[in-house]
């Protein structure tokens, strides 16, 4: 779907926010119809926003937040710069679980020094195949707390139902 479950937005942008670095560089890998940029844009207008997306058809106003947006594969995705923050939400489940390992890990090195990335994921198995004609919308994996525990990341949401009733986790790997 062009977009996934908004309920660990809240968190994602809090956290971000209150390290108060202006002028932040962020990577949103997986953009769907635009809306981490929409609601990151509304806290700073100074923030370059970088976001990847494959599915050209998601494209739509919301894309306008974005400083950059690159129309391919996050998997083929190489940065020209570091970022300070690096956003994946409901997209790790649609890589197959060994790339996306091989993946969470290989983005640690697109980070500035002190960088975040945040990882959001469905807590339960949510079946999921071609959507609006997008393949890339195929559900391939269930991840859990100790897919992300063994690569570095910290729970911040340990898929317990929140008050919107979603199911989510949520993951943040910190570089030193």
């Amino acid at each position: 779907m062009p977009i996934g479950s908004y309920s660990c937005t809240a968190d994602i942008l809090n956290e971000i926010t209150l390290d108060n670095k202006h002028n932040a560089d962020i990577l949103d890998l997986g953009i769907g119809n635009g809306y981490n940029g929409v609601s990151l844009r509304n806290y700073d207008k100074n923030y370059n926003i970088d976001g990847v997306e494959v599915w050209e058809n998601y494209k739509n106003f919301m894309w306008e937040a974005y400083n950059n947006v690159y129309l391919k594969n996050m998997l083929d995705f190489e940065p020209s710069i570091k970022y300070d923050y690096i956003i994946i939400t409901d997209v790790i489940e649609h890589v197959p679980m060994k790339e996306g390992k091989e993946f969470i890990d290989k983005i640690k090195n697109w980070l500035n020094p002190n960088g975040k990335i945040f990882i959001s994921t469905p807590a339960v198995w949510i079946e999921q195949h071609t959507h609006e004609g997008n393949v890339h919308e195929t559900h391939h994996c269930l991840w859990t707390n100790e897919d992300f525990v063994e690569h570095g990341y910290e729970c911040r949401r340990d898929g317990s139902l929140c008050k919107y009733n979603h199911a989510m986790l949520l993951y943040v790997y910190q570089l030193s």
